[in-house]
């Protein structure tokens, strides 16, 4: 008798498993399908193709009264098919110490500064680490973060995602 009472719950237990197995497929599809078309739906209206680059390969630092700056254009690229806003102060200066990407700088103004980048059309602005107040800011490899959003047809402003605001690198060496 309790070998045929084992067996029968084994049986139910691989049928339990049979009907769960396609509904989380069914699930997983559909979380899917959701993030695929949220992560589209914002790609579509910026086209994924706006970048921020450096002028120059190289930045050198001066002398600006009694504290060492540096400066280098960035170019913003915006080839999607909507407006990209931008504010000139608040960027920001990552160094590459050892493996990692670590803030450095953080740009401030008294007023803000904001401008408007065409579908197909280039901002260029130049960027000013002035005065440098982080001890880590020495020679080395950088990278710009740019502040950078766009307006939907509500006009609610949504920000691109970091990596898009971020430059390439460059180096920042001292003469």
């Amino acid at each position: 008798m309790r070998l045929g009472t084992k067996v029968a719950a084994r049986k139910d237990h691989r049928t339990v498993w049979k009907n769960v197995k396609p509904v989380g497929f069914a699930c997983m599809w559909v979380v899917m399908a959701v993030i695929t078309a949220c992560t589209t739906i914002n790609q579509i209206r910026t086209r994924g193709r706006v970048s921020v680059r450096p002028g120059q390969d190289t930045a050198w630092f001066g002398w600006r009264g009694s504290s060492s700056v540096f400066e280098i254009p960035l170019i913003v690229r915006n080839a999607s098919a909507v407006p990209i806003y931008t504010e000139w102060c608040g960027i920001t200066a990552e160094k590459l110490i050892g493996t990692k990407w670590q803030r450095v700088f953080t740009s401030t103004c008294l007023s803000a500064s904001y401008g408007r980048i065409s579908p197909g059309d280039s901002g260029v602005f130049d960027f000013v680490s002035c005065p440098p107040s982080d001890k880590r800011m020495t020679a080395g490899m950088y990278r710009a973060v740019v502040s950078l959003w766009w307006q939907d047809e509500a006009g609610n402003q949504l920000g691109l995602p970091e990596a898009k605001r971020r430059s390439s690198p460059f180096i920042v060496a001292r003469k």
